[in-house]
Formats: C-alpha cells, sequence, structure tokens
C-alpha cells in the first residue's frame, strides 16, 4: 500500500492521483487501519508484535489500536520504547504529526520534505512534481561507505526518518527523536532550511 499526507491543512496545488482516497488526511491506494480519540488519529502500517509489560513481553493483537493510543496519550512518543515489530505510527492532530519507525528499521521506509510526508519515492515524484535530483553528498558516502547516512535519502531536499526515531512535525517546525535514546535529537525549519543539532 502506498500512502501520502500533509503537514499542514492547508491546501495544496498538487494533482492527487485517482488511484489514492483520503482517509482522514491520509491519502491512500488502500484503507489504512486506524483509530481516533481526543482529537488524535493514529494510522498502523507494518505489525505490532510484543508490547512490554511490568511482567515481560506479551503478544499485542494489531486490531487493538486502541491500546496503543491510550498508551501514546499517557507517555507520548517515549512509549514506542515498549513496542517490538516491523511498523510504522502516524499520530495525526489538527496542529501536529508524529510520525514512528520500529527500532529495527524492517517496517516502511518514510521519506519527507516540508510539506509532505509518504512511503514510496514514486509517489513523492508524482505528488510534488519536483525534479528527483541526486543528493551527491549522500551518493559520496554510500561509494565510500556502502550506505546512505541514515536521515538521508538520496534525493536532494527529501529526507528519510531513520529507524528507531519519530519525527515530530508542528507549526513548519520538525524534530527528529531518536526513541531509544531519547537525550539524542535533530531539530530544524523549514523556513530557510538550516539544520541546528
Amino acid at each position: 500500500m502506498k500512502f501520502f499526507g500533509f503537514f499542514k491543512q492547508k491546501e495544496y496545488n498538487y494533482t492527487i492521483p485517482d488511484s489514492f482516497t483520503n482517509y482522514q488526511g491520509i491519502w491512500a491506494t488502500e484503507e489504512p487501519r486506524s483509530f481516533e480519540a481526543q482529537g488524535i488519529r493514529l494510522f498502523l502500517w507494518g505489525k505490532v508484535y510484543m508490547l512490554q509489560s511490568e511482567d515481560g513481553y506479551e503478544n499485542i493483537d494489531n486490531s487493538d489500536l486502541q491500546r496503543i493510543h491510550t498508551m501514546y496519550l499517557a507517555e507520548g512518543y517515549n512509549m514506542l520504547n515498549k513496542l517490538d515489530g516491523d511498523y510504522t505510527l502516524v499520530f495525526k492532530s489538527p496542529t501536529k504529526i508524529d510520525i514512528a519507525r520500529d527500532f529495527k528499521g524492517t517496517g516502511t521506509q518514510i521519506y519527507y520534505n516540508h510539506e509532505l510526508f509518504t512511503n514510496s519515492l514514486q509517489t513523492f515524484a508524482l505528488i510534488a512534481k519536483e525534479n528527483m535530483n541526486p543528493d551527491l553528498e549522500a551518493l559520496s558516502f554510500f561509494l565510500k561507505y556502502g550506505f546512505v547516512p541514515p536521515a538521508k535519502s538520496g534525493v536532494k531536499n527529501l529526507k528519510r526518518i531513520p529507524a528507531g526515531y519519530c519525527l515530530k512535525a508542528q507549526e513548519g517546525s520538525f524534530s527528529l527523536e531518536n526513541f531509544n535514546k531519547p537525550s539524542k535529537s535533530y531539530e530544524f525549519t523549514n523556513g530557510n532550511g538550516s539544520t541546528q543539532h
């Protein structure tokens, strides 16, 4: 399933392909699993296998999105430390979006710029109609070390959420936070493209 969403509630001048349907602010080729309460909608792609509890780990039913949602309301993105699986979670409210990838990185890749996010480079090219110019710095890194740095996508002006990170977007500001090591985060603002660490 391919999907994308916008970080702001305003309308953009993008042409939405007929194969995508709007599911409460997330455009997708199939209906995603979701749950909404208290103005926050949770979307889940992939599977959550285990949930850490006081007694160890327990299996979790992937239809039990309410339980994950309740944990998010109580603990914020820190609750992600308790989940195991191959998943991508999106918590969407009218004023902010949190997007998290499982700590192993086996769930869906998420690419984003200052306006939209998607799980497909092809969808990004189709929706944004931007030139998909290569990121020469990322390419050079790949040729030297054999992989693209975690936050880069290999395409200019397009970033990727690394495994074990939560992208928090609110009012034009973004921060990438490692939920396995909460002390390390990256913050940047889309206005001038500068990055602050």
